[in-house]
């Protein structure tokens, strides 16, 4: 018995990968020349006709920003190739570079960077709350905690970094970097952390655009002046 029209639109909307079509709204934005808007779908479509045989309709590339859609494997290469990202994250979300275990490891270790902020702030004064997980702005913004401090309120995402060299140290941020407080972790012994603010202009001018994120690398001349001296005032001790 042929289903009907409504039927169809639910089944639609139950297959319908909003992680992916996110992924590739967030490479979109990050590229230096696409456009915004409805834009975006002619623009791609156009520079994946320039480099593949086997056109694109406007319909399957509105598709996949929507999430009802996925291109065909080579034809995700290509997509990564133009948006200057990597077909591994844009497909599946996966780091580029990284076998599973490192994933592993790394997200572990990330999530103990949050719980370390997210508790001194608590032992500062503050008042910290993780998202919930039906959380919309977290989930776009990468939110990982929110803080009352001093009566102003913080959309904080921390970014971990396993110690730094004589170069500096590389953070990892969201493109989203404008609407939160970035706060970076960096190991400096087994017990021994330090807390630095990583602020809009550090972000823009040691940053680079990698996918939906920005690999920001921070000489080690500079990291001093981003250093957090307390999570009990606003400014976090800054100065």
């Amino acid at each position: 018995m042929p289903i009907s029209q409504k039927e169809e639109i639910q089944a639609e909307r139950m297959m319908r990968d909003e992680a992916f079509a996110k992924r590739l709204a967030a490479a979109v934005i990050a590229h230096p020349i696409a456009p915004d808007g409805h834009g975006r779908v002619v623009w791609l479509q156009n520079e994946i006709n320039k480099r593949s045989k086997e056109k694109v309709s406007p319909e399957a590339v509105r598709k996949w920003f929507k999430g009802y859609m996925r291109p065909k494997p080579a034809k995700m290469e290509i997509v990564a190739d133009i948006l200057n990202s990597d077909a591994a994250w844009l497909s599946l979300g996966i780091a580029p570079g990284l076998e599973p275990r490192e994933r592993r490891a790394r997200n572990a270790m990330a999530d103990g960077a949050v719980n370390l902020v997210a508790g001194l702030i608590q032992t500062s004064g503050g008042r910290p709350a993780f998202p919930e997980d039906d959380d919309r702005r977290a989930s776009q913004d990468h939110v990982d905690v929110y803080a009352i401090i001093k009566g102003a309120n913080f959309a904080i995402h921390v970014s971990y970094c396993e110690g730094h060299g004589h170069d500096g140290c590389q953070f990892v941020v969201p493109n989203t970097f404008t609407d939160l407080t970035v706060v970076g972790v960096v190991k400096v012994s087994p017990l021994n952390f330090d807390y630095y603010e990583l602020e809009g202009g550090e972000i823009e001018k040691y940053g680079t655009r990698k996918g939906g994120a920005i690999e920001v690398m921070i000489p080690a001349k500079e990291l001093d002046s981003l250093r957090i001296v307390t999570f009990g005032e606003r400014n976090f001790g800054r100065g």
